[in-house]
């Protein structure tokens, strides 16, 4: 059960480490190349196009760190003493398979929004 939390851990972090890459440091660039590599490189049309590949990227690594994370939470869950359905409902809109439940949902919908699926 141990090894299953580091594991959990080590996927949130790299998670929120792309998150941050991508706002920080990836979309500086991709919308101001006129920075780095002169006038009339990309439109923001062309930017907006890649950065958007890059969320849908982005979107496959959430989707499958949102879905880990709600296994290891009802695990959890199971591995507990008492097996209330109340307690679980209560810790998953508290707790952290609310927030995840959103991520995942959001990783889906804005992924068949953007390649035109949905």
């Amino acid at each position: 059960m141990k090894s299953l939390m580091v594991v959990y851990l080590a996927m949130l972090g790299i998670a929120i480490g792309v998150e941050i890459a991508a706002g920080a440091f990836i979309a500086p660039v991709i919308f101001f190349p006129q920075k780095y590599l002169g006038d009339g490189v990309l439109t923001h049309f062309q930017s907006g196009v890649l950065m958007t590949q890059f969320f849908l990227k982005m979107n496959i690594l959430i989707g499958f760190v949102a879905l880990y994370s709600i296994i290891y939470e009802v695990q959890v869950w199971m591995m507990g003493k008492n097996y209330d359905f109340l307690s679980f409902l209560l810790s998953f809109y508290l707790c952290d398979n609310y927030r995840t439940l959103s991520l995942l949902l959001y990783a889906i919908y804005y992924s068949c929004t953007a390649i035109g699926l949905c």
